[in-house]
């Protein structure tokens, strides 16, 4: 079972790349990479070359697609549509790298204009070093909070509040000539208090000994944890939709008017995302996780006896186009729910697996689970195949990400001529020795 991944870059050439990769058994592959500079950027083109890329997956790989994600852009978005029309079996999810969205209010947007005056100033940030090396005996660097990277927003707003005594010795000692240069603004910012006390409220109020960092780490932290969930190589959909119910549940319980546009923006935004997924084959990739079943969940209608029957019985019928249910199907979700005859010893291979990888300083890999309670060389039975194409949906294409900045890396001003092939060889053998050693 593969999850192919589709996305687009251009190089220092200008050439229009479309990167094709393959996730199967943990492992990456790179399918194709189509120079598409003179192609339409249409839905209907892109849609040929997934088809193409599929096709080329179960020839020569010897795979089954069970899901394809791309971005979200609207040609992208249309081309997986037309997909599922074609191929109702494979699961489309947007990619979930950089999809939640937040707003800081006006003192966020005040935080960002200095952070971009000052790294746009190089007198500036060389008297600021040379503040800090004479009162607290190092530098910190001036970040910039990039738009979908959150943990760049968590460190670049606590690094900026760290640097505050610094700024006001700075605006002390120069002044003046600040001001000539017409920095006024800056200045201005750098001297309001209210400013300042803003973007450290909230760790005062939880009484945190970094009040500057505190109220950051409580807005930033966790979708920084989330979203490096989302873009993570090997993401798993049951760890997506905990994670939309951890930030969920996190920002349902701030309720201070300083930060309430944070409140609201960011919990709209997850469920606008969580809207935009495939609901039940997220549910049900939580369920057939043996770490979890049915444990994250409340009394809820779907997780009971005739919910989860019905739910795994409507996805026996998107993965094989067929209403004719295993009654083996019921029979093996009981028995695994309950821990009981085929799953007997379940728990404890579950457990002897984490205690080993715990040792090695790794994960489990649920699907290791499955292996283990199935022969070797048998058939799998249902709800073994069930739970392999679900907890085998990869729901991002940051594998494509990857493989683009290698690009980057190889494909130079100096360097630019090479042909799509030889910087594809380039980058696979690149990718393969990083994996390797």
């Amino acid at each position: 079972d593969a999850t192919l991944q589709c996305d687009g870059w251009t190089g220092e050439n200008h050439h229009h790349l479309l990167g094709f990769m393959m996730t199967a058994r943990r492992k990456l592959h790179t399918i194709k990479v189509h120079d598409a500079s003179m192609d339409p950027h249409t839905a209907e083109e892109l849609l040929k070359q997934i088809l193409d890329a599929i096709s080329r997956i179960e020839t020569k790989w010897g795979a089954s697609v069970i899901a394809c994600t791309t971005d979200t852009s609207g040609e992208s978005q249309k081309a997986r549509c037309l997909l599922q029309e074609q191929l109702p079996h494979i699961v489309v999810p947007n990619c979930l790298a950089h999809q939640v969205k937040d707003d800081y209010g006006v003192y966020g947007d005040m935080a960002q204009e200095l952070i971009t005056w000052l790294r746009s100033k190089t007198r500036v940030l060389a008297i600021l070093c040379e503040i800090q090396m004479a009162t607290i005996g190092k530098t910190l660097a001036v970040l910039r909070a990039v738009l979908t990277r959150w943990m760049s927003h968590y460190l670049a707003y606590c690094h900026l509040l760290e640097l505050h005594p610094a700024l006001e010795l700075l605006v002390t000692k120069h002044e003046a000539h600040l001001i000539s240069g017409g920095d006024a603004w800056s200045i201005a910012t750098i001297k309001n208090a209210t400013f300042w006390h803003a973007l450290a409220q909230y760790g005062a109020k939880n009484k945190c000994k970094n009040h500057a960092r505190c109220r950051w780490k409580a807005l930033l932290e966790p979708i920084s944890l989330m979203t490096n969930v989302h873009q993570a190589a090997q993401a798993r959909p049951e760890n997506v939709a905990i994670s939309f119910g951890f930030l969920h549940f996190h920002y349902s319980k701030i309720d201070n008017d300083t930060d309430l546009a944070a409140h609201t923006a960011v919990l709209a935004s997850i469920k606008r995302c969580w809207e935009q997924c495939n609901l039940e084959v997220f549910i049900a990739a939580i369920i057939m996780n043996p770490f979890y079943k049915v444990s994250p969940f409340q009394n809820v209608p779907l997780t009971t006896r005739a919910g989860l029957a019905t739910l795994f019985a409507c996805l026996w019928h998107h993965f094989y186009n067929t209403n004719d249910v295993p009654l083996n199907l019921y029979m093996d979700l009981d028995d695994y729910l309950n821990s009981s005859h085929d799953f007997t010893y379940m728990d404890n291979y579950k457990l002897s697996l984490l205690y080993r990888a715990e040792k090695e300083g790794v994960s489990v890999d649920p699907i290791d689970i499955w292996t283990g309670l199935s022969h070797p060389g048998s058939a799998r039975q249902p709800l073994h195949t069930i739970a392999q194409c679900l907890l085998s949906i990869c729901p991002n294409s940051a594998s494509c990400e990857c493989l683009f900045s290698m690009f980057g890396a190889i494909l130079t001003k100096w360097r630019n001529w090479l042909s799509t092939e030889t910087l594809t060889l380039l980058a696979e053998l690149k990718m393969y020795v990083h994996e390797e050693h």
